[in-house]
């Protein structure tokens, strides 16, 4: 379409616009002349009939635009999308499980990276004379843990002071600890199950013990293995060696009991953000996903997650935005599922096989970021890992590795000096400033320990080059530029 003459008059008064372009141009090529030229995603120039529609849009009334639709208005007015590269961005899709940049990501866990690779052994214990089987930290008090053993003893440690607070004796053989959890309501309880077929809640200063749960004299064949407590929803879950799961109320009221797997209910937790979701990992190669309202059957589950290789160990979600699910196997690798669909994110393959003399290897989280940390066994027959010797397989130190959940890299391992045994547990307080170790019968605390040349700094993140600042001009300086002009003087007469 050809465009309308304009008839509008000028009047005589006003000074003469100059045209910048030769005077054999016509009045068609000086309006198109006016119009700037666009480029598209590809780099190369719009075609003419666009330009010329865009134009033609511009000069039209404001009653023409009206009835215009969306996508020429968009042309005409240059509108831009807002800039979805935001701190508030990355938190709501972190929320609802969305994708984020990786460089975006990067950058936000920098720091923690670098205290996480700087980490020392500064403190260490042997308490017991049968090897660790369970390790958790208290939620209100940074610097007091407790530690279970094989044997059933349970200390509640302090690492400020030289020796451990509280030290309950167990059963011995047949009284192992299979998980611990504090009370957040109240500090000195602590929740325990065990092999001798309890489930029960424990007093530390008094030692009063409340049963809620117990198989009694048929403890050798069955007996609990994991629990977990939600505090804003008042309810309690316990699972056994036969794939059962018993919900009870705070107070200990049975509601029901399921066989919701085929064999022993490995791990137990509840979603920290959402009270009705929980997930069960199992040695029938399992992991499932639940809501708590509504479980009749094995068929009840929201989300079924089948692993090829064996039984699995644990299934941890995520502490510091709860969208991703880290599971540990009982071979060579570890799975990281995205919410809220839970799909497959990373898959890392890392030698941590199962073996009986040892406490099952479990990866847990990082408090502040999605940062796995997982005690390494060595495995000869092994090949692919990240970190592993190619020429020697199997004889790498027994390290504790730490990856990015959302690609899989291995961000650094440690070696603590004197220590060869296999950490099988490994978990950070709740700041993540020390991470509690466990092998064998011995406890290692690690904390970042920085030198003066190796202090992590802002620098490190954005290369920025500074222009170099000058000295101010006192009356030594202007001496000193004095000097140098007459010895360069000097230099160009000879």
């Amino acid at each position: 379409m050809q465009m309308a003459p304009q008839n509008k008059k000028k009047s005589s008064s006003a000074p003469k616009r100059k045209r910048d372009f030769c005077s054999d141009q016509s009045d068609d090529d000086f309006e198109k002349t006016l119009v700037p030229k666009r480029c598209s995603k590809s780099g190369l120039p719009k075609p003419e009939a666009k330009i010329r529609e865009s134009a033609k849009i511009k000069k039209q009334t404001k009653s023409d635009i009206a009835s215009c639709s969306v996508g020429d208005l968009e042309t005409a007015i240059n509108v831009k999308p807002l800039c979805r590269k935001n701190f508030l961005s990355y938190i709501t899709k972190r929320q609802t499980g969305q994708p984020i940049s990786r460089c975006f990501e990067k950058t936000l866990k920098f720091h923690v990276m670098q205290s996480v690779k700087h980490l020392k052994v500064f403190k260490t214990a042997s308490p017991f004379d049968r090897r660790i089987t369970s390790l958790v930290w208290h939620p209100k008090s940074l610097t007091t843990l407790a530690v279970g053993s094989k044997g059933g003893d349970i200390i509640l440690w302090n690492h400020q002071h030289e020796s451990h607070d509280v030290f309950i004796q167990g059963l011995g053989a047949g009284g192992s600890i299979q998980a611990m959890k504090f009370d957040y309501n109240e500090d000195n309880h602590l929740y325990t199950c065990s092999i001798d077929g309890t489930f029960c809640r424990r007093n530390l200063r008094s030692n009063q013990v409340t049963v809620y749960l117990n198989t009694g004299e048929d403890c050798y064949n069955n007996w609990y293995t994991s629990f977990d407590v939600s505090f804003t929803g008042g309810l309690l879950l316990a699972g056994d060696n036969k794939g059962y799961v018993n919900l009870l109320t705070k107070d200990g009221t049975p509601i029901w009991k399921q066989r919701l797997h085929k064999s022993k209910v490995h791990h137990i937790e509840f979603h920290s953000g959402t009270p009705w979701l929980f997930a069960t990992s199992s040695g029938d190669n399992f992991v499932r996903l639940w809501d708590v309202r509504n479980i009749k059957n094995t068929e009840s589950a929201l989300v079924e997650l089948k692993h090829e290789k064996g039984g699995v160990n644990s299934a941890y979600f995520s502490p510091a935005h709860g969208t991703r699910l880290l599971i540990t196997d009982q071979h060579s690798e570890l799975k990281i599922f995205s919410g809220p669909l839970w799909n497959l994110e990373t898959k890392i393959l890392h030698p941590h096989r199962h073996f009986q003399h040892i406490s099952p290897i479990k990866a847990d989280w990082h408090p502040l970021e999605d940062i796995v940390v997982v005690g390494r066994y060595p495995d000869p027959k092994f090949t692919g890992s990240q970190g592993m010797d190619t020429f020697n397989p199997g004889s790498e130190p027994r390290t504790v590795d730490f990856f990015d959940a959302s690609d899989g890299e291995l961000i650094c391992q440690l070696e603590p000096v004197g220590q060869k045994g296999i950490m099988c547990l490994n978990r950070f307080d709740q700041l993540g400033n020390i991470l509690a170790s466990a092998h064998g019968a011995h406890i290692l605390l690690w904390a970042p320990k920085y030198s003066e040349t190796n202090i992590p700094s802002t620098s490190d993140i954005c290369q920025s080059v500074q222009a170099p600042m000058r000295r101010p001009l006192t009356m030594d300086n202007d001496n000193d530029l004095k000097k140098k002009k007459r010895n360069t003087s000097a230099r160009k007469q000879k």
